[in-house]
């Protein structure tokens, strides 16, 4: 008869265990795939909130999802059209068509994929698929 034997022998003490220790017929999870963490008191791994690439319990997170910045534990999202921050009020990063002045994210002209900030002015650096620069 042909069985099915999982891909990672940890896998039967639970799907997200990625190392274990076997003793006999049962084993402990010493450590989860990211996403999950360890619950020691049921030998299981458990899904982290959404945010969080990683997490210590449902309470603790220690790495964020883009868009969202690590604040005392906890997974807060960056502002509007930002895609990474280190805290509320500074954006590093932001969706196309969107660039950063002042921390903050605001709007390329009409048509531009990408600009930058000249003299205080969103300036285009590139457009839209079926436009051209004209640099008139």
């Amino acid at each position: 008869m042909n069985l099915c034997i999982p891909t990672f022998p940890c896998a039967s003490i639970s799907i997200a265990c990625k190392t274990c220790n076997t003793d006999g017929d049962n084993g402990t999870c010493t450590e989860c795939f990211d996403g999950f963490y360890l619950e020691p008191q049921i030998n299981q791994c458990l899904l982290c909130p959404f945010e969080c690439t990683s997490c210590n319990s449902t309470e603790i997170c220690l790495d964020c999802i883009p868009a969202y910045y690590l604040d005392n534990d906890t997974c807060i999202a960056c502002g509007n059209f930002c895609l990474n921050c280190t805290n509320s009020s500074e954006c590093t990063l932001c969706l196309d068509t969107y660039t950063v002045s002042n921390g903050v994210c605001v709007a390329c002209p009409t048509n531009c994929s990408q600009c930058t900030i000249l003299n205080g002015t969103a300036t285009c650096n590139e457009c839209v698929p079926s436009f051209f620069l004209n640099n008139g």
